[in-house]
């Protein structure tokens, strides 16, 4: 069932267009350290996020704060990406760090929610550790 479900939002969400989150100073940021001339936001999620995945952490230290507003062209946050890709470490990296674990897709869906669609056990104690439920 959780396949299920997840696999119609997948497809209900790639069928719309991203209009992007970042500004213009975050992309310039963003840009400068992968070394990047006039990318579009997919370029730099892709870019961040195969960075990322080869542990490249001291690599975004300057950008932390700027990657949570970095989502891909579904609308998809770095950390929403690798718990989708079954990336566990990824995301065990990433929510350590407090990066976009709070950041929420089109359908209001945040980290823990895809998580626990996901089943990734791994990273539910370190993602309910950001989320406030009292609202």
């Amino acid at each position: 069932m959780t396949h299920q479900v997840t696999s119609i939002v997948k497809s209900t969400v790639s069928a719309e267009t991203n209009s992007g989150t970042l500004d213009e100073e975050q992309i310039e940021r963003i840009a400068r350290i992968f070394e990047l001339n006039n990318p579009t936001e997919a370029e730099l999620f892709e870019a961040v996020y195969r960075s990322l995945r080869d542990h490249e952490w001291n690599r975004i230290r300057p950008i932390k704060d700027d990657l949570d507003a970095l989502v891909n062209a579904q609308g998809v946050s770095l950390l929403c990406a690798a718990i989708e890709d079954d990336e566990a470490d990824l995301a065990l990296g990433l929510s350590e760090r407090g990066i976009a674990v709070q950041t929420l897709d089109r359908y209001d869906n945040n980290a823990i929610h895809y998580a626990s669609m996901k089943g990734v056990q791994r990273v539910l104690p370190k993602l309910a550790h950001f989320i406030n439920l009292s609202e």
